[in-house]
């Protein structure tokens, strides 16, 4: 049984949720991050209770893991499942599942995170304990994909959720210190940013790039694969049972019912990441071997033809020749770079064409003879950077031409000749934004209709999100500013458009002239509009000069970069930065903004303001004492003012949720 602090033996703790740990210490949770982890503010309804005695000998024993695995790369661990017995195991585990909103969406028994009991967590543990913990089926649902098509989601009970991240936590403890530096994602402390600024660092002087794309890699893992590799490194054969059973679970398919998973791991798992991770471990520490004999040489050699031109003709002729300083054929200087993220991956090349392609090849077979993988051969090319840039994570990379500069002596010498340059890519961010309907295809802005019901000010704020995340997810690209220019150009004037017609002017000039270019100003109405109004402080659109926008950050990546104990056990990346698909699809929908803010939801008020949550009390009352107290806690809240909020509690006005 989970402990409890002796203090509050006889008292009637039964109703007020999971105890979770209070203390400062290292990498545990506090009070003020247990208050907030949510997002939300803890109202007085909804507070827990926090023994200051629980153990936290697993926490130290996962710790003494990492750094055994840390210092030896080959160490081998026995006797995994006895760490499973410590509760603040499962307490953290808990903790971190319900401070993620996905926990708010059933599985298919119909449970979320808020119809966890003691007794149920308990009841998970000696299963797991004894063996005789069965894993749940697995609801298959479908998502758009950016380029068409769909992609398959797996959403399991919140029970096998718990399951996995207890798993997580002891996992990543071996296999985080043991991961090859050139993979980034879905890992502790690295993201997308990480990635695109090794490429940036790395990369210099590359030719040829290979962009490689495995085909369907998620649904087509090898199960019986996946365990021979982790028996690498585990010899505990109840926790390897427990993950191959696991990933047999069934599937419940939306057109035919359960099936039986044969192969992959389901995307949308919580330890379906990590062991894409190992798997494709093997890939990278195969591209590493074959980085050894890829790069030799300390530097280009001379073209010995350029230089008895310069000798008798001078440099200036030699320039407007077609002879090179250096003798790029010359196979004593090879350059080979390598990055992953998740099934994605470039490998920058400096050799001949021939050498590219055979790499290419033995990759191909390599992925199909051991990992039972397949390349995707539309989507896997060679490219010559030289002549045209590459796309990686939605950044085109190119290489730099040099410019052409005077030095200290007068003569004129070419600089950044080779160095990698990122660029965000500004047709994949049209063709999103067309998507969900701000512009056409070309970029001609259009109104954004969803947002017709919203007050003006919850309207900017949501297009603000929008603005700002995909600002900060480009802020390496070189032509960030232009970019910036260009996106406010498609908000302001879909909001113009989505304003004359609410407001009914008609004309956007005349909203643009009431509102100002950065439509902050309060538009004035004309005759009955629809949706709502507001009378309190109005934001404008971010980024409305050139000036507002950051340059580019070009801080290079330390060659040391590591993850901390803290990340790699909580699972967190402080450094993690949404796609620009999470960022539209969160931030695209009708309804007031879920968030607390400083002035009404309403009208716009900014004085005597109240909380008010739009699932009342009464529609949980019937559930369980433990169960109402963590409903409460996960209850969406929006900010009323004091009128308003009688009008929401009295039924005139009930606000969407959002």
């Amino acid at each position: 049984m989970i402990s409890v602090n002796p203090m509050n033996k006889g008292k009637n703790i039964g109703g007020r949720g999971l105890v979770v740990p209070y203390t400062t210490g290292r990498g545990l949770w506090t009070r003020a991050g247990l208050n907030k982890v949510r997002g939300e503010e803890c109202l007085t309804d909804c507070t827990q209770e926090f023994p200051g005695n629980v153990s936290h000998k697993g926490e130290h024993i996962l710790y003494n893991l990492w750094r055994k695995n840390t210092n030896d790369k080959n160490h081998i661990n026995y006797k995994l499942m006895s760490i499973l017995k410590h509760d603040d195991i499962w307490i953290e585990s808990y903790a971190k599942l319900l401070g993620n909103r996905g926990s708010d969406t059933a599985g298919p028994d119909g449970r979320t995170i808020t119809e966890l009991t003691f007794d149920s967590v308990n009841d998970i543990k000696g299963k797991v304990l004894n063996g005789t913990f069965k894993w749940g089926e697995i609801r298959r649902t479908y998502i758009p994909k950016p380029n068409g098509g769909k992609r398959p989601l797996g959403i399991p009970n919140i029970t096998d959720r718990l399951v996995q991240e207890v798993l997580r936590r002891v996992l990543s403890c071996i296999y985080e210190p043991n991961f090859s530096p050139y993979s980034h994602g879905f890992r502790p402390g690295r993201s997308c940013h990480t990635a695109l600024r090794n490429v940036r660092k790395s990369f210099k002087g590359t030719k040829w790039m290979i962009e490689g794309d495995i085909s369907k890699f998620f649904d087509t893992v090898d199960h019986i694969k996946l365990i021979s590799i982790l028996k690498h490194k585990i010899r505990d054969e109840r926790v390897l049972n427990l993950i191959y059973a696991g990933c047999k679970s069934k599937i419940i398919m939306p057109e035919s019912g359960p099936i039986r998973n044969k192969y992959g791991v389901p995307q949308g798992g919580v330890l379906s990441p990590l062991l894409s991770n190992i798997y494709l471990n093997e890939l990278d520490k195969f591209i590493e071997r074959e980085m050894i004999y890829g790069n030799a040489g300390d530097q280009r050699p001379e073209s010995p033809e350029y230089r008895q031109y310069v000798k008798k003709h001078g440099l200036r002729a030699a320039r407007k020749t077609e002879l090179r300083p250096t003798n790029n054929l010359d196979k004593s200087y090879r350059r080979m770079s390598y990055v992953r993220y998740a099934d994605d991956f470039i490998i920058g090349m400096c050799d001949n064409k021939n050498v590219v392609i055979e790499l290419k090849t033995k990759i191909a077979k390599f992925l199909k003879d051991e990992l039972k993988l397949e390349l995707h051969e539309e989507k896997t090319k060679i490219n010559d950077l030289v002549q045209k840039p590459t796309r990686f994570l939605g950044y085109s990379i190119h290489m730099h031409h040099g410019i052409w500069k005077r030095n200290s002596n007068n003569t004129l010498r070419r600089y950044g000749k080779g160095h990698v340059r990122l660029m965000a890519d500004r047709n994949r961010v049209v063709e999103r934004l067309a998507e969900k309907g701000f512009c056409n295809k070309s970029g001609d802005p259009r109104p954004k209709f969803t947002y017709l019901y919203d007050s003006q000010s919850n309207t900017n704020t949501k297009i603000n999100r929008i603005f700002r995340g995909i600002m900060e997810y480009y802020k390496l690209g070189e032509n960030r500013r232009q970019m910036g220019c260009e996106l406010f150009f498609i908000f302001s004037h879909s909001l113009a458009k989505l304003y004359a017609a609410k407001y009914r002017w008609h004309r956007i000039a005349t909203i643009f002239k009431m509102a100002g270019r950065d439509l902050g100003g309060e538009i004035k109405i004309k005759r009955s509009i629809l949706g709502n109004i507001n009378s309190g402080r109005i934001d404008p659109i971010i980024y409305s000069h050139y000036k507002d926008i950051a340059i580019a950050v070009k801080a290079p990546l330390d060659p040391n970069f590591q993850a901390t104990w803290e990340e790699i056990y909580k699972g967190r990346n402080d450094k993690a930065i949404s796609t620009i698909e999470d960022i539209l699809r969160k931030n695209t929908i009708s309804g007031p903004i879920s968030t607390h803010g400083d002035r009404c939801s309403k009208c716009g008020a900014n004085e005597d303001l109240n909380v008010h949550h739009i699932k009342g009390l009464k529609d949980i009352q019937n559930k369980p004492q433990l169960s109402q107290i963590k409903s409460k806690s996960a209850r969406k809240t929006i900010i009323l003012c004091r009128d308003c909020h009688i009008k929401a509690q009295g039924g005139s006005f009930k606000p969407s949720k959002s």
